[in-house]
């Protein structure tokens, strides 16, 4: 099993990166479908779990765009708090 967080670190180092472009965000996009795919989880349901850990709520701008915004440390930040509040270790 991996490190505590782990996804909120991948996650948040490509959509928090100071150089966003759109080639962060396919790369963001690759890791996340592979992450989802290799667990045999719902995408739909993912997606609107991280939205929800980022924002608090199911609703707003795209993902990708939700963590340039918040940055490198605060996507990280939020995503660890919510992995570690529902007991998740990656």
């Amino acid at each position: 099993m991996r490190a505590q967080g782990s996804i909120a670190v991948n996650l948040s180092c490509y959509a928090g990166s100071e150089i966003y472009s759109k080639a962060y965000e396919r790369a963001l996009d690759a890791l996340t479908e592979r992450m989802i795919g290799e667990r045999g989880w719902n995408t739909g349901k993912f997606y609107n779990s991280l939205r929800v850990a980022l924002v608090g709520t199911s609703m707003g701008p795209h993902l990708f765009d939700i963590m340039a915004l918040l940055g490198r440390a605060e996507s990280g930040r939020r995503l660890t708090v919510a992995c570690e509040k529902i007991g998740y270790g990656g």
